[in-house]
C-alpha cells in the first residue's frame, strides 16, 4: 500500500503506516527521521513477523543490494519494479505443508534464524530478465523510451528462457534427473512455472484452455529467428498488420528500434489475442526474475539476483521456497535472495515428515 504512494523519502514508506499499525496495538516508537533507514525498516519487518507470528513478509524480499546494507531478510519496499510476491495455488498446502513458523531473532535484530531444510541447488539459469531499470526516476519522455526498450528486452529474455528450457528438457529425458516425464509433461511444467501455477492473474484458471493455446503461438513467434523455425521472420513479417502510424515520421532512434526482429516479434504476439494473453500474464509474473533449473532437475523462477550454486530451501511455516546464498566464513549463515516458484516443490512434496530433518538457517 505504502509502495504505491511512491514516497520520495524512503523512511515514509514505514512512517506512513504508523497510524494504522498503532490502531492494531503495534508497539512502535514515534517517527524519528534522525534514525537510520536500516533501523526503521528492520524494526518494521521484525514487528510484522512477531505481531502476526508469520513469515509472509519474506515473500517480498528481492535480493537487491542496498547502500544501507540492512539485513537481507528485510524487504526494501522502495522500488516498484521488484519481483512480485509468489502466490500459492489455493488448492495447494504450500511448500512446507501445514508446519508452523519457527524463528528467532538476534538481540540486535540483524539476524533471523529459521528452521528449514536445504533441498536443492541452482545449476542452470538464464542470463536475462524480462524487466530492467527504474522507470520512476525517469522523466516523461525517458519513461516512454524505457517502455519501448522493455518490449525488446522481454522478447530477448523469453527467447533465452525457451532455449534454456528446451536444452535441459532434451538432456533430462535421458537422465535420472527427469522430474516431469515425457515431452508434453515438461512443457506443462514450464508453463506452470511461467504462470506461477496460474495464480499471476485472478481467475486465470478459467482461462487455461486459452492460455495453453496462447503458449503454443507465443513460443512459435519467439522462435522466429531460430534456424529451421516453422514461423521464420519473413513469414512472420508478411502476416503483420500495417502499423497505425507513418514509419517515416518517427525519430531516428525509434525508427531503428521498430526495425528490429524483437520489435516485430512483439508486434506479432500482440496481434494474436491468445499469444498476447499468455505474454501479458507471463510478463506480470516474471517481472525482474530469472528462469532456472536445479541440480535435481526442477524448473523455477526467482529474483534476477540469483546465481548458480545458490540453494533452494524450505522453511517451517512458509508456503513458498526461498533462495539463499551461503556467506563466506560463517557456516549456517546465508543471504536471502527472495522467494521462488519451483514446480514440484509447491505442495509440500519435499517437506520432511519429521522435524528431526530440519536445521537452523541464519539469515543475515
Amino acid at each position: 500500500m505504502s509502495l504505491r504512494r511512491r514516497a520520495t523519502e524512503p523512511k515514509d514508506h514505514i512512517f506512513g503506516l504508523y497510524s494504522i499499525l498503532q490502531r492494531l496495538d503495534a508497539n512502535l516508537p514515534p517517527p524519528d527521521y534522525e534514525r537510520s533507514i536500516d533501523q526503521i525498516f528492520t524494526e518494521a519487518a521484525r514487528l510484522a513477523i512477531e505481531k502476526d507470528n508469520s513469515l509472509w513478509i519474506l515473500d517480498f524480499v528481492d535480493g537487491i543490494e542496498e547502500k544501507q546494507h540492512w539485513p537481507s531478510w528485510v524487504p526494501t519496499w522502495i522500488d516498484m519494479l521488484i519481483p512480485g510476491p509468489i502466490e500459492v495455488n489455493a488448492f495447494s498446502p504450500g511448500a512446507a505443508g501445514d508446519s508452523r513458523p519457527r524463528y528467532t531473532f538476534s538481540e540486535d535484530s540483524r539476524r533471523l534464524t529459521l528452521r528449514g531444510k536445504i533441498v536443492d541447488r541452482i545449476t542452470i539459469k538464464a542470463g536475462r530478465s524480462p524487466c530492467f531499470g527504474d522507470r520512476y526516476q525517469l522523466d516523461r519522455e525517458d519513461r516512454l523510451i524505457f517502455d519501448l526498450q522493455e518490449r525488446e528486452n522481454s522478447v530477448k529474455a523469453f527467447q533465452e528462457w525457451i532455449i534454456c528450457f528446451r536444452a535441459f528438457k532434451m538432456m533430462a529425458q535421458n537422465t535420472l534427473a527427469n522430474r516431469y516425464g515425457d515431452d508434453s509433461q515438461h512443457v506443462i511444467a514450464f508453463i506452470r512455472v511461467l504462470l506461477q501455477d496460474f495464480t499471476v492473474v485472478p481467475d486465470s484458471l478459467r482461462n487455461i484452455p486459452e492460455l495453453l493455446r496462447g503458449f503454443s503461438n507465443w513460443q512459435l513467434y519467439l522462435s522466429a529467428t531460430n534456424p529451421g523455425s516453422s514461423m521464420p521472420m519473413p513469414l512472420l513479417m508478411a502476416r503483420l498488420k500495417p502499423p497505425s502510424y507513418d514509419p517515416s515520421s518517427l525519430p531516428e532512434w525509434l525508427s531503428d528500434l521498430t526495425n528490429t526482429n524483437e520489435w516485430n516479434i512483439y508486434e506479432a504476439i500482440q496481434q494474436d489475442p491468445s499469444a498476447a494473453l499468455f505474454h501479458n500474464h507471463v510478463a506480470l509474473g516474471t517481472r525482474a526474475k530469472l528462469f532456472f533449473v536445479t541440480e535435481n532437475g526442477y524448473y523455477g523462477t526467482a529474483s534476477a539476483t540469483i546465481e548458480c550454486n545458490d540453494y533452494v530451501v524450505l522453511v517451517s511455516g512458509l508456503q513458498v521456497p526461498l533462495i539463499v546464498r551461503p556467506t563466506e566464513g560463517k557456516a549456517g549463515h546465508y543471504k536471502l535472495l527472495g522467494p521462488a516458484f519451483v514446480n514440484g516443490m509447491m505442495s509440500g512434496e519435499l517437506w520432511p515428515e519429521t522435524e528431526e530433518d530440519l536445521v537452523d538457517l541464519t539469515i543475515v
